[in-house]
């Protein structure tokens, strides 16, 4: 109830100050009313931008041409916190916490979602597959022991696979894998399943939480008096867990293969622009549902603020698998990947557009400000 009281307290206070045309801020109540309070950063922010520049002068060093893709990792995300809260909003929420949002969705929160990804990729993947997993071990053993390895047992190195050049490469990905591996992968129910729970709880169930978690963990996102601030604050963690996902997949290749320059640009830039519309969308979905709940004061709990956005997260994830895991033409298969994506995301932008509009935070604000 205290907190509440002096919440609008607060609100009031920042209402009385604009009508009387004085410039404030929450960093200038905090800042002994200094207007340029709003810019400065605190010590753990300026770790994160000296850390930021660490890594990316690592990146350049290894190979002088990957310079090329620092504008696909840091562009998209500077124009969208540009026009999403520079213009309008950074009098009203500090720079500060918008920086220790997105830094959390880079570092901390990256390892977080990641750790949790692995393990429950792990626990899907053996109840998924329970039927199939001892035909994969006797395949593969009876391979090893067909070169001349002795019985392959956990452990053990796995021995030179199928190299053959005069096997026709098919066009369906199971069987490449059976081609490469010397397994059979069957599309059984469970198969299907493994799909789904891949993008609906691996990938959106983690990533989501990370960005409805993320704004709680500061003070300031309570105490501000900014209608705006969860918004911003879920989109800057998004953008955050986004880039470093960009600069991982990036970086990484695909298979533990080492990706040509040209991989690697393709990859950089355009993640640049689906990734970080997809994590930005999704983060805005989100920080809808915090400001019904913070500002608004709707008793909402975690289902119904995250739900709207892992339905949009998991359906994108869940098309593109079950795109890639059908056999077809590499040409229909990728025609089809950005039709769907683009249909995905333009509904969801177009929702997270209604349901900004439907909080009417701008006639909360005399309609001052072009919305969030």
């Amino acid at each position: 109830i205290l907190g509440c009281h002096t919440s609008c307290v607060v609100w009031k206070t920042s209402m009385r100050r604009r009508e009387q045309n004085v410039t404030t801020s929450w960093a200038d109540m905090d800042e002994d009313d200094q207007p340029q309070g709003c810019c400065r950063l605190s010590c753990c922010s300026w770790t994160f931008v000296v850390f930021l520049g660490i890594l990316l002068l690592l990146i350049v060093s290894k190979d002088f041409e990957n310079i090329a893709l620092v504008p696909g990792f840091l562009i998209a995300p500077a124009l969208v916190m540009y026009f999403a809260y520079w213009r309008h909003l950074r009098r009203e929420i500090p720079l500060d916490l918008v920086v220790k949002n997105f830094a959390v969705g880079f570092v901390p929160g990256a390892v977080v979602v990641m750790l949790v990804e692995m393990v429950l990729t792990g626990l899907f993947f053996f109840v998924c597959f329970s039927e199939q997993i001892p035909v994969w071990f006797a395949q593969l053993s009876a391979l090893a022991q067909a070169m001349g390895e002795g019985s392959l047992l956990p452990g053990q190195s796995l021995p030179p696979l199928n190299n053959s050049s005069s096997a026709v490469v098919s066009d369906d990905p199971l069987k490449q894998l059976e081609q490469t591996m010397g397994i059979t992968v069957n599309r059984t129910p469970g198969f299907y399943i493994f799909i789904a729970l891949l993008a609906y709880i691996v990938a959106a169930g983690t990533e989501e939480s990370l960005k409805y978690c993320t704004p709680g963990c500061f003070g300031k996102c309570h105490s501000s008096p900014s209608p705006y601030v969860y918004l911003v604050c879920t989109l800057s963690c998004a953008l955050g867990f986004s880039t470093v996902e960009n600069i991982g997949y990036t970086l990484g290749g695909s298979a533990g293969e080492v990706p040509s320059f040209g991989e690697k640009m393709a990859t950089a830039y355009s993640r640049a622009v689906i990734a970080i519309m997809a994590h930005g969308v999704c983060g805005g979905i989100v920080g809808v549902g915090l400001t019904r709940r913070h500002v608004l004061g709707e008793n909402i709990g975690y289902l119904r603020i995250v739900t709207p956005s892992l339905f949009t997260h998991g359906t994108f994830d869940f098309l593109q698998l079950l795109l890639a895991s059908m056999a077809m033409d590499p040409g229909v298969q990728l025609a089809l990947v950005i039709i769907v994506n683009a249909l995905v995301l333009s509904a969801a932008s177009v929702y997270l557009w209604r349901a900004v509009k439907k909080l009417g935070l701008g006639r909360r604000e005399g309609g001052d400000r072009g919305g969030g």
